[in-house]
């Protein structure tokens, strides 16, 4: 099926340039029709001019008019004609092309679907997996902190386990965040800070695949509190949107929350607090598998 895709493709490429070519013929052919018409008009009012007792100025039209027609049949009016020559020049020296080799290896990830490679020694298992998020002071990894943290370990698709955190970010917490989460600076002020809980997290996380919405705003912020406080963590995720954008295409767009509405995952309103966004990280996390699977 794959060399049979791959020829299909490729007949739609070739297809696809012999079409592009044709209209730059065509293309090609007006400019030659336009300098024709633009000398015809020059060389006439030219003429006229000549007639009305001007005749240097008739004469002068005439040169110009030859001028324009002339740059219009050489092309140097088109605003393609340095495209086209390069692309001349392009294939001029383009080698052979090779033959394409269909052997994948069958280690290969689909890149759309939201994969990060995993280190040596990773448990990977369908059946067992940490779903995770994080709530932080702004949108930036480098510059923000996380102020929460929640996460649950999921054996067979059910929850076993779970870690939660408030996080002191050693900094005040913008209104809009608060806003947003509800988290105040009196909530984190006793709370750890990332450097105490980042052991514990990478101890509950052990060598296990996360789950998460929009993964690489997580799993940026949760590496670089990792790398902060001194802990070596190499991690493979799985990105719920991805799967998502694959699994329910239709939807109005492909936010955590109108997928939890439009899905109907939840039998309550969700808040946009880390543990609530893990469990409806998780349900959709089963739904799109399940959908998947039926596509």
């Amino acid at each position: 099926m794959k060399i049979s895709s791959e020829s299909t493709a490729e007949s739609v490429k070739d297809n696809s340039q012999n079409e592009a070519q044709g209209k730059g013929r065509k293309r090609d052919r007006s400019f030659y029709i336009k300098g024709l018409i633009v000398y015809i008009v020059f060389a006439l009012v030219g003429v006229a001019l000549c007639f009305a007792d001007l005749p240097f100025l008739g004469v002068l039209i005439v040169l110009l008019g030859c001028l324009g027609a002339m740059c219009m049949f050489y092309g140097i009016l088109n605003p393609n004609w340095e495209a086209r020559a390069s692309n001349s020049k392009q294939t001029a020296s383009k080698p052979a092309k090779v033959a394409k080799q269909t052997k994948t290896p069958q280690t290969q990830v689909p890149a759309r679907v939201g994969y990060r490679p995993a280190p040596d020694k990773m448990k990977i298992s369908a059946a067992e997996y940490i779903v995770i998020d994080v709530e932080t002071t702004g949108l930036s990894p480098d510059d923000d902190r996380i102020i929460e943290v929640a996460a649950v370990k999921c054996e067979n698709n059910r929850i076993v386990d779970s870690f939660h955190s408030l996080i002191n970010p050693g900094r005040r917490i913008p209104s809009n965040v608060t806003k947003l989460t509800g988290i105040k600076n009196a909530d984190v002020a006793g709370a750890p800070d990332m450097d105490t809980v980042a052991p514990e997290l990478s101890e509950f996380i052990d060598n296990l695949p996360l789950v998460a919405h929009n993964a690489n705003f997580d799993i940026k912020f949760i590496s670089n509190a990792f790398k902060r406080a001194g802990v070596s963590k190499g991690m493979l995720y799985i990105d719920t949107l991805a799967l998502a954008r694959n699994a329910f295409p239709d939807m109005p767009n492909h936010k955590l929350s109108t997928l939890i509405n439009e899905l109907g995952l939840l039998d309550h309103e969700q808040e946009h607090r880390a543990m609530s966004d893990v469990e409806a990280t998780q349900r959709l996390y089963m739904a799109c598998k399940a959908q998947l699977v039926r596509q």
